[in-house]
């Protein structure tokens, strides 16, 4: 007996599903894109923070720095004088912090200390990919390409989840090299 065709009725529930996983998509494509933008913004507001923080200590300290030599104002002129009592505080360099090249060994230590390069140099997260580009070497780069060839390096999470999977040698080990 050859089979019965499908009903109408569940074909239109079929079309119905399909229109609503068409929507959804959308809609967590739409999430994504907004996630992606909030990550942005977060990343450079955490960026200027310490720099603002640095300015209203500076602004705290200077304004502690200055007394009042003389509060009679000079007629002829409407500012009062005021004389440094301390020279300012010597300007310290941070250290240079370069991050290592990755050549496909040890691959959680690396992320480990690109993360931590990215931190010290407040590097956003949409930079981040592109900056390794610099700081892959032998295997790690030839398969860096692949991905970027493939249009696989959308961000950086997705970058060291791939990075993972690939490198990281796998938990399971056939002491007896026995097929499995």
């Amino acid at each position: 007996m050859p089979p019965k065709p499908p009903s109408k009725d569940l074909e239109e529930v079929l079309h119905n599903i399909q229109e609503r996983l068409a929507v959804i998509q959308i809609q967590l494509d739409e999430n994504n894109n907004q996630q992606s933008t909030l990550e942005a913004r977060n990343d450079h507001l955490h960026s200027n923070f310490p720099s603002l923080l640095y300015q209203v200590a500076s602004l705290s300290h200077s304004k502690n720095k200055l007394s009042p030599v003389n509060h009679q104002t000079n007629p002829h002129s409407n500012q009062s004088h005021f004389q440094h009592q301390h020279p300012p505080p010597p300007t310290l360099k941070p250290p240079t912090v370069n991050l290592p090249f990755f050549d496909g060994n040890n691959p959680l230590d690396w992320l480990f200390q690109a993360n931590q390069y990215f931190s010290f140099y407040q590097i956003l997260r949409h930079q981040r990919v592109p900056m390794v580009a610099f700081h892959m070497q032998e295997e790690a780069l030839s398969w860096f390409k692949w991905l970027h060839n493939n249009n696989l390096l959308t961000d950086w999470q997705s970058f060291t989840r791939f990075l993972e999977l690939h490198f990281t040698p796998s938990a399971y080990t056939n002491h007896q090299n026995k097929v499995v």
